[in-house]
């Protein structure tokens, strides 16, 4: 099933479906992590980490002024 969510709507259920083990793929949204990913067109599949982040991990985080960042 496809369908368009804004992050506030979208991160709770991002953060439940991976507490529960289940893995999240959403299409990026936004330019600011071209040319790596493209708005549109990249989908990102997230998994709750196994062990540290390495380098090029790509994140999902809270910042200090609450604003949910995918980060890479």
């Amino acid at each position: 099933m496809h369908r368009s969510l804004q992050s506030k709507t979208m991160i709770p259920l991002i953060e439940a479906e991976l507490q529960a083990g289940k893995q999240v793929t959403f299409r990026v949204k936004g330019t600011s992590m071209r040319p790596f990913l493209w708005s549109d067109v990249t989908n990102i599949t997230m998994v709750q980490p196994k062990g540290p982040l390495m380098r090029f991990d790509i994140v999902l985080y809270q910042n200090d002024q609450g604003q949910y960042v995918l980060h890479r």
